[in-house]
């Protein structure tokens, strides 16, 4: 008999220490310390009373019972601390009353287990353990554990939200900022576009005589350095003539606007000039083909501007 209860106890010191090290993970964790920590100290109460029994005569049924049982709990508490332990179940299961119900229950096992250690202890030791496990004292510690733990839970799901806030703040600057870059990005290219039409247009001007509007990549140069001359002098007849033209389809070539760029250029800007300046810098953007198709339009309506303009 002694020789069972030997083998038995040494038994028990590897399955605790299995337990407290899964116990270790959960307090770092932050979550239910306080009942893990209640639950441990309650093993050890235990493991300490099978510990003091070993070199003892006592009853071998009595005590194969309170091990069995010790042992189931001990099963149940690897469990359950396995299970505190998995991420996605922190985030989508918790919840107060599957934690009371989960603990409650290792909790019953090992009074149970202890109850029946205590039938094999001298009466001192009895006494101790019993005023430990008694009922009443236990529901009582439980329930301010849980409610420590809950207090708990509740400021780190507070913390968690402020950080999200954050987190969502630092996102929205940074995609305000990148909205900003790429509004950079975009206009730094499109000054380069006209630094090379104004490179192309004055390298035309430098090689002799003007070209016509269908010279070779030039039309959208002359476009872009004669802009504001072309605002202030094109008048309100003109533009309606250069816009019905600019929307006519030709067997070779499509309308380079449509009629939704028309009503843009008319009903977002009240004044000529400004219709005018719309325009321009609507075609010009769209190339050098439309620029010349708008440069022959102008020469075709309004010859005298067109030469007035050197173009």
């Amino acid at each position: 008999m002694a020789t069972i209860v030997v083998t038995v106890v040494k038994a028990i010191p590897a399955i605790i220490g299995k337990g407290l090290a899964i116990h270790k993970q959960l307090m770092q964790a932050k979550k239910n310390k306080k009942g893990c920590v209640r639950l441990a100290d309650r093993v050890k109460t235990v493991v300490d009373q099978l510990e003091g029994l070993a070199n003892q005569g006592v009853n071998e049924e009595l005590l194969q019972k309170a091990l069995d049982e010790f042992k189931k709990v001990l099963e149940e508490a690897e469990t359950l601390l396995k299970k505190y332990e998995e991420t996605n179940w922190w985030k989508q299961k918790f919840n107060a009353d599957t934690w009371r119900k989960d603990f409650e229950e290792v909790n019953k096992h090992l009074c149970i287990a202890a109850h029946h250690l205590s039938l094999s202890l001298q009466v001192e030791q009895r006494k101790n353990l019993e005023d430990m496990f008694n009922d009443l004292r236990i529901r009582k510690e439980n329930g301010e554990d849980m409610k420590i733990d809950q207090q708990e839970w509740d400021k780190l799901m507070a913390s968690v939200e402020e950080t999200r806030v954050v987190v969502k703040d630092v996102h929205d600057v940074v995609d305000n900022t990148n909205q900003k870059v790429s509004a950079i990005q975009h206009q730094m290219a499109s000054a380069q576009r006209d630094l090379r039409d104004i490179k192309d247009q004055v390298g035309t001007q430098g090689a002799g005589p003007k070209s016509s509007s269908g010279s070779a990549g030039k039309a959208r140069a002359k476009v872009f350095t004669f802009r504001e001359k072309l605002i202030n002098q094109i008048e309100e007849p003109t533009l309606k003539i250069l816009l019905d033209g600019l929307q006519k389809a030709t067997p070779d070539q499509p309308p380079v606007i449509n009629g939704r760029e028309r009503n843009h250029v008319l009903q977002n800007n009240r004044v000529t000039e400004d219709q005018v300046t719309c325009l321009v810098d609507m075609v010009r953007k769209k190339g050098e083909r439309p620029c010349e198709i708008f440069l022959s339009l102008l020469s075709e309506h309004d010859n005298n501007l067109y030469k007035e303009l050197g173009l």
